[in-house]
């Protein structure tokens, strides 16, 4: 697990249209000791705010008006576009229960992982360690269970 000085030194967009969202995961993200927590309400807004400043992590809520997925979508899409270079922020996106169809389309779309909703301090901690470190195993256990359901 990632120490007081790696974690300040991460900063982190919040991207949800539910203010209840937004304040239950940038108070965790506090908690945690994220340096910067910053949020948007669309992804118009966050993808403005990625083009001029680099996120470590994106934590995106997946039932937006306009789907947290397809935002994820549009992030690829206009990767050339976003401060950081040729690299992405790690995207964790965040729902109230996953269904193997679910892990799928976040796995598909390019998220690092998949964080169920309510989350504790703790809980959002170890998802986001798992995703700056290993942010291939999402996918790869993604296509491991669709594998077992098909």
């Amino acid at each position: 697990m990632f120490n007081a000085e790696e974690w300040s030194a991460l900063s982190t967009l919040i991207l949800a249209d539910n203010d209840s969202f937004r304040s239950v995961v940038r108070s965790n993200c506090r908690r945690i000791g994220f340096g910067a927590v910053e949020d948007a309400t669309t992804g118009t807004e966050a993808i403005n705010m990625l083009m001029v400043k680099f996120y470590s992590v994106l934590i995106v809520q997946r039932e937006m008006k306009n789907g947290g997925v397809k935002f994820i979508d549009l992030l690829r899409q206009n990767a050339s576009r976003i401060a950081g270079g040729d690299r992405l922020p790690v995207v964790v996106i965040a729902n109230a229960g996953a269904t193997p169809e679910m892990i799928f389309e976040a796995a598909d779309a390019g998220a690092n992982y998949l964080i169920q909703l309510p989350v504790s301090a703790k809980g959002l901690m170890k998802g986001l360690h798992i995703a700056i470190t290993q942010p291939g195993v999402f996918a790869s256990r993604a296509q491991a269970v669709r594998q077992i359901v098909a």
